[in-house]
């Protein structure tokens, strides 16, 4: 099965992730900037873009990580939303494939849960899931609409992610319910303890999906080695409204890596 994998720049692998219904083009406004320093690997998901989707009923979380571990260097991975799931994913069951790890406006529970209100109420992925199977196009919008919400200059960034999604083909409506799926059922809180490399946090202050409070809950799931931070006025994308100042952060983030 083919991982299709765009790959720009030398030095040490930065591996970049995407969210659900998205594509590797979601990280150009900050991969060119990304290269300058690290061999960047923009990575389409399985079923996504140009990559093969995974045999129905083998698309669980841990297999999709597992094809990623297999055709994918030792590095720091960097994932958005549910990319940020499958990293998360992986620094526990790969470990000696993540040397750092960056996660863009995502969780270890996307979905309210005992001990966790800092995430999407249940009705709210369903209501996706429901709309999905009548019309996914209209359904996708929406989502996208919802990724920029409270973002300055908020029309033109939708008006970019509707021309990346054009430049490939777009996913199926398998592979767009498996992701919600995944998004709905996915609870890694209990193998944080479990993910010893650094990681980094970024979030949005406007974020809509990924409440800013959801940061506190972390640490007491046993994740040591968090560093977080909140782009202020931001909303779920914060490397796409606010891409100087996120990569203004990552970079101190990646620097003290290399100091260490």
């Amino acid at each position: 099965m083919k991982l299709f994998i765009h790959t720009s720049g030398q030095g040490r692998p930065l591996i970049l992730l995407h969210g659900w219904g998205f594509q590797h083009q979601v990280w150009d406004p900050v991969a060119a900037a990304l290269s300058q320093h690290y061999c960047v690997h923009q990575v389409d998901l399985p079923g996504y873009g140009n990559s093969d989707p995974l045999p129905a009923g083998n698309n669980s979380l841990l297999t999709q990580v597992t094809w990623l571990a297999e055709q994918l260097p030792t590095g720091i991975w960097l994932g958005w939303s549910l990319g940020g799931l499958l990293a998360q994913q992986l620094a526990v069951s790969y470990p000696d494939k993540v040397s750092a790890l960056c996660l863009v406006a995502s969780t270890p529970c996307f979905m309210q849960a005992k001990n966790w209100s800092h995430a999407m109420p249940a009705d709210t992925l369903a209501n996706f899931a429901q709309n999905l199977k009548t019309d996914y196009q209209a359904t996708l919008l929406r989502f996208m609409s919802l990724q920029i919400k409270g973002s300055v200059d908020a029309r033109v960034h939708l008006r970019k992610l509707r021309q990346d999604l054009s430049q490939s083909p777009p996913p199926s409506s398998a592979t767009l319910e498996n992701g919600l799926r995944l998004l709905q059922t996915s609870d890694l809180r209990a193998q944080l303890a479990h993910i010893a490399c650094p990681v980094w946090l970024s979030l949005g202050e406007r974020d809509t999906l990924v409440p800013v409070s959801v940061a506190q809950d972390w640490n007491r799931h046993g994740l040591t080695q968090l560093q977080s931070c909140i782009i202020d006025n931001g909303g779920h994308m914060p490397f796409l409204s606010h891409s100087g100042l996120w990569l203004e952060k990552l970079q101190v983030f990646l620097n003290d890596l290399q100091g260490a």
